[in-house]
């Protein structure tokens, strides 16, 4: 058989990337993309290179684009996500047809990120029931730091 030497170290490149994500434990239920967009504090376009998903922070909920706090929360969330390789785990769908799922761009959670920066606030019943996220909010609290600030 006459293989083409691009072609052979192409499918090469491909096995030994996907080795390497398979041997850093991506579970099955997690979508393997890139943040491409970040449209607020808690909204981002995910992109899995088939298609592009408008995503939602699950479990929290960030200020108001047309706030000092929530423009840089939407900074925050563009400084840790854009351009980043990211994984996201679906949760449901919002109203608005948006995919609601946990994200984490460069191996940090993004909604935890934003939590423990004052930039995005736990959603009920969220704060009883996810201790890591709960801690986060309540650091920033305990910091007065972003929303929290006096």
């Amino acid at each position: 058989m006459n293989t083409h030497p691009v072609a052979f170290r192409m499918s090469r490149t491909v096995a030994a990337v996907t080795l390497a994500l398979a041997c850093l434990g991506a579970a099955s239920s997690e979508i393997l993309g890139v943040v491409v967009s970040v449209a607020s504090g808690d909204r981002l376009v995910f992109d899995t290179g088939r298609e592009r998903l408008r995503v939602t922070l699950a479990r929290v909920t960030a200020p108001a684009g047309d706030t000092t706090v929530g423009a840089r929360s939407r900074a925050a969330l563009t400084q840790l996500c854009y351009g980043e390789a990211a994984t996201l785990v679906i949760t449901g769908t919002a109203l608005d047809g948006a995919t609601i799922g946990q994200v984490s761009c460069a191996g940090r959670d993004a909604a935890r990120e934003q939590l423990r920066r004052g930039l995005a606030r736990l959603n009920p019943p969220y704060e009883k029931l996810d201790s890591l996220l709960g801690t986060a909010e309540l650091d920033a609290r305990a910091e007065q730091t972003g929303i929290w600030a006096k």
